[in-house]
């Protein structure tokens, strides 16, 4: 069987390309998660599927499979050759144009409980696993020390923890440990840091652009989640109104 042809970027013209809701595992082609009401849930897809082909072409690795997704047309069918509990599985599936980043956290994280956090702390009071925080709103950020918008996201993130003695703030980034302390130590920031090293958790979050502020209820329900530095006062007046909970 052929090997897949590499798509550079640069010729990826469509604004909107297209979306099959599915995420890898970093480096591999073992399906991590299947996004609720995406055309790879209405497919069949299941997590675990491991990806072989598209199209009876060979798939090698997890780039090819964006890079083929993304110039696939919405709407037409795609063949998806999987492995799945040691059978070849064929799916079609219809590719769609891809959501706006704020409707797809909307319809896969809001409401829902927050996908399960726990990673090791760079710096910082806090423990980096959700679960030791029941009881407490928790505020997420997604952000890199290269990251213009986190500039003005993180000194107030850093005024909200000293601020409200019921809150808890981890900054994720997925950068070398001690870029991460230089950055906490030169810029005084006071919450906790934690490394997504392979950037599962970012997968898991839907991170597509930094920073990404996620809102965590006291028994652990997503009730915010946008992308940006936005109206950090709205995010504010839903952390207070969790906090009365």
């Amino acid at each position: 069987m052929a090997a897949a042809k590499r798509i550079p970027l640069d010729v990826i013209a469509d604004p909107r390309p297209s979306w099959v809701g599915l995420r890898l595992d970093p480096g591999t082609l073992r399906i991590a998660q299947v996004m609720d009401r995406a055309p790879g849930a209405r497919a069949g897809v299941q997590v675990g599927d491991e990806v072989r082909t598209v199209d009876g072409t060979a798939v090698t690795s997890t780039d090819d499979f964006i890079r083929r997704m993304f110039v696939a047309k919405a709407g037409t069918n795609v063949l998806l050759g999987l492995a799945r509990a040691g059978k070849d599985v064929t799916l079609t599936v219809q590719p769609e144009e891809r959501p706006d980043p704020g409707a797809m956290l909307d319809a896969q994280l809001m409401n829902k409980p927050a996908p399960a956090i726990d990673l090791p702390v760079v710096v910082g009071p806090a423990s980096g696993k959700l679960a030791d925080h029941a009881g407490h709103v928790v505020v997420v950020e997604f952000w890199a020390t290269w990251c213009r918008p986190c500039e003005i996201t993180m000194p107030r993130l850093d005024a909200w923890q000293a601020k409200y003695p019921g809150l808890v703030v981890l900054g994720v980034s997925d950068e070398a440990p001690a870029e991460i302390a230089k950055y906490a130590a030169d810029h005084k920031i006071r919450y906790t840091l934690a490394r997504d090293a392979d950037s599962k958790l970012s997968g898991r979050y839907l991170r597509m652009g930094i920073p990404l502020i996620v809102v965590i209820s006291k028994t652990g329900v997503v009730r915010y989640a946008g992308v940006g530095a936005g109206d950090l006062d709205r995010v504010e007046a839903i952390i207070e109104r969790l906090l009365r909970e």
